[in-house]
């Protein structure tokens, strides 16, 4: 088609549908053939501008565009734009600034993720076609990427299949505007190109002319001398490895919503690869459905061995059973999923699957000062269930990286850990904390000092130790009221103390290399949301009531994991999913495990201390 033809079908399409038609258009020329599901999917999928600004396209979209003349219908459906058209979409949105360059690295990114599964298809034709559409993603961002491949293809096409040679050459004449600086790959192309498949030997004879006796022809060799270091491309958004997305949650209630904003960072990078705006609106019902587990829950674990000090928890029923708490909870579930997918989000979530891979390890932050959203379980959102190596962590609003900055003279090649046994017994209920020393000894690979229900001198003079610490584990009772202020730890049988008294001792070992302390006891939101303030030290608290024996095993196979040489955020997953097996017994036993985390530092490690005090 001339591009004369091609602007006026574009024009006369604008005229009937309008602009917002016209710019899902422009988004729907990137692939190289369109099926509705794929249309769908990126209707879904690009509803904002790189601005943020909803565009408002309309559903009918994809079947406006589908049955208009700018498609062409080319099997059972399966439609194609014309090559003109497609450039001049293109070039549209390319040089539109509310799109541009990162509108097609977003498209790039999302036809490599749908083409994923096709890829592995037992259908060498479901094979070929998404191997196709691969590589116009490539040739769009990664140039030299695409072209090196269509080389070797070609090349062992020329070996082994002349027919599929012809076929080739035509899918790369596809691609002259993204591959225009490669020059001898496309002459090679079009001179197959000239030929039908069914004249597939004339046409490699007369590529071949120049070419000696059996060897490839003069432009395939040309092709070998591709330089990829000569092209500047775009940096890749697909790096598989660690990720980070943290969720903001703005100040709001589940009356009127909350405004959320979704940052995305590949490993390793200071500044996220893509960041949303989205609104999770008024859900009344995620309240009640947390105001009927906490009380189910509550009442339900009165009948156990517990980690809670003193507390009175008025108000309670008295005839609720594990079948109500069962119940409610699947209720909190169901409602916290459906919230989600709610549409002014939803666009957050498909960007989010866009951009993470199955192989990823992905930290999940929860950014936020309310306590209702803390005390959710996140970890139930459906979306997890796809990322079985992701975790959540919560965090708070406002922090800072913490600067360590003389190294330690003290040199160890064990993890130093600092075990805190406090009250084991009130009212006539004990907890036995003779099986978390029995974990804890059991570590070949650290060192372990236990302090058992020690005066509050002797537990600070032990964390200002000159050594340092890696670990400080604290196993015994605490409570918090139902807001999750007023924490409480019971270091000892007569005596408590808040978190925040604990401050001055923390910060000191933590300039000595303190990087992570464990809670194993009740309502540890308190708990960590005060020590969420201490800078670089992470947290790992119980969300509610905790019992003896899920204490218990929560610690055995987080310590397994961790000192295994596994990621923090792995070790947690690990543990949240061994709980699992304890649910009949204790409901909702794999909730209970709330990693606390600055956003701004590396996650601990099983590693010794390797600072000291920036007091010193």
């Amino acid at each position: 088609m001339k591009p004369e033809v091609a602007r006026r079908r574009i024009e006369a399409f604008e005229r009937r549908f309008g602009k917002t038609q016209l710019i899902f258009a422009c988004h729907a020329a990137f692939p190289l053939a369109l099926t509705p599901d794929l249309l769908y999917k990126l209707w879904a999928n690009f509803q904002r501008d790189i601005h943020g600004f909803v565009l408002g396209i309309p559903w009918v979209a994809v079947a406006d565009l589908l049955l208009s003349s700018l498609c062409d219908e080319v099997g059972r459906e399966l439609y194609e734009m014309d090559t003109a058209v497609r450039n001049s979409l293109l070039n549209r949105l390319k040089d539109d600034e509310n799109f541009g360059q990162q509108r097609i690295n977003e498209l790039s990114d999302f036809l490599l993720v749908y083409v994923r599964q096709q890829l592995q298809s037992n259908d060498q034709e479901v094979r070929d076609f998404a191997q196709a559409q691969r590589w116009t993603a490539l040739a769009y961002t990664r140039p030299s990427e695409a072209a090196q491949e269509l080389k070797a293809t070609l090349e062992q096409a020329y070996r082994q299949d002349r027919a599929e040679q012809v076929r080739l050459a035509s899918l790369v004449e596809t691609f002259a505007e993204p591959l225009a600086e490669f020059e001898p790959l496309l002459v090679y192309a079009r001179e197959i190109g000239k030929f039908a498949p069914s004249d597939s030997v004339r046409a490699v004879a007369e590529v071949s002319k120049a070419s000696p006796e059996n060897s490839q022809p003069k432009y395939a060799q040309e092709v070998l001398t591709i330089n990829p270091s000569s092209q500047k491309e775009p940096t890749k958004n697909n790096v598989v490895g660690i990720k980070t997305v943290i969720l903001t949650i703005g100040d709001g209630d589940f009356e009127n919503g909350f405004p959320v904003v979704v940052k995305i960072f590949q490993a390793n990078e200071l500044f996220p690869v893509q960041q949303l705006i989205g609104n999770l609106p008024p859900a009344p019902d995620v309240y009640s459905s947390y105001d009927d587990w906490q009380l189910s829950g509550r009442e339900f674990h009165t009948g156990f061995s517990h980690r809670m000090g003193l507390k009175r928890i008025p108000g309670l029923p008295t005839n609720f059973s594990s079948y109500n708490l069962t119940k409610d909870s699947q209720s909190l579930q169901n409602s916290i999923n459906k919230w989600l997918k709610s549409e002014s989000f939803i666009h957050c979530v498909l960007s989010l699957r866009m951009k993470l891979s199955p192989t990823d390890e992905v930290r999940v932050f929860i950014e936020t000062e309310n306590h209702v959203l803390q005390q959710l379980p996140w970890h139930l959102w459906d979306f997890f269930e796809d990322y079985p190596k992701a975790e959540i962590a919560l965090s708070l609003p406002r922090y800072s990286r913490y600067t360590k900055i003389k190294k330690s003279t003290f040199t160890t090649n064990k993890v130093r850990i600092l075990a805190l046994l406090g009250q084991s017994r009130v009212r006539g209920e004990s907890i036995n904390l003779d099986v978390d020393r029995s974990l804890l000894e059991q570590l070949s690979n650290a060192e372990t000092v236990f302090l058992v229900e020690p005066s509050r001198d002797q537990l600070f003079e032990r964390l200002w130790e000159a050594q340092g610490w890696d670990i400080f584990y604290f196993g015994g009772m605490s409570s918090s009221d139902s807001d999750d202020s007023n924490d409480r730890i019971n270091f000892n049988s007569t005596d408590t103390l808040k978190a925040n008294d604990l401050k001055n001792a923390l910060e000191r070992a933590m300039g000595r290399g303190l990087k992570l302390a464990i809670f194993n006891s009740c309502d540890g939101l308190g708990i960590g949301n005060e020590l969420a303030n201490f800078g670089s030290l992470t947290t790992i608290v119980m969300r509610d009531q905790i019992s003896d024996a899920v204490a218990h095993t929560f610690l055995k196979h987080f310590l397994e994991a961790f000192s295994s040489g596994k990621s923090l955020y792995a070790s947690v997953r690990e543990t949240r999913e061994r709980l699992h097996g304890l649910e009949d017994t204790y409901p909702g036993a794999s909730w209970l495990p709330v990693i606390f985390h600055n956003p701004a530092e590396a996650p601990p490690t099983w590693e010794p201390a390797s600072y000291v005090s920036i007091f010193d």
